[in-house]
């Protein structure tokens, strides 16, 4: 059975309420398998570090938000040093999609990209 089905006979603000209760669920698991393959690159030797040092490693959550499913202000994280990334940072996307940041990074793998995706946006800027 859909999971969202049980929510049609509740008033919106209710099915609102546990529709983003469920993401809010969906997601914490999910952080928590990507923290947990950090750790694991993190924690696996190379020559030159570990693996995390020669990887970027990328979590995007598929909507911004609960109920809406919106395309905007999705949680993003970046974790590893490839490419030259530097970790620790907080970056404001200021509204970009999600293929601005995405034409960024291919751009610090050696692509020369002034736009990507459909519809097209300007590379990141301060990736």
């Amino acid at each position: 059975q859909d999971r969202a089905r049980d929510l049609d006979g509740l008033d919106q603000a209710t099915a609102a309420r546990i529709a983003d209760e469920r993401v809010i669920l969906t997601s914490r698991f999910k952080a928590r398998r990507f923290a947990n393959l950090v750790d694991k690159f993190r924690n696996t030797s190379t020559p030159t570090g570990n693996l995390l040092d020669d990887s970027l490693l990328l979590y995007c959550s598929e909507i911004g938000t609960g109920d809406s499913h919106g395309k905007r202000n999705m949680p993003t994280l970046l974790a590893g040093r490839a490419g030259g990334f530097e970790p620790g940072r907080i970056i404001n996307a200021g509204g970009r999609r999600t293929a601005s940041l995405h034409g960024a990074i291919l751009n610090r793998f050696g692509f020369d990209l002034n736009t990507y995706g459909n519809p097209a946006e300007a590379p990141m800027p301060g990736i």
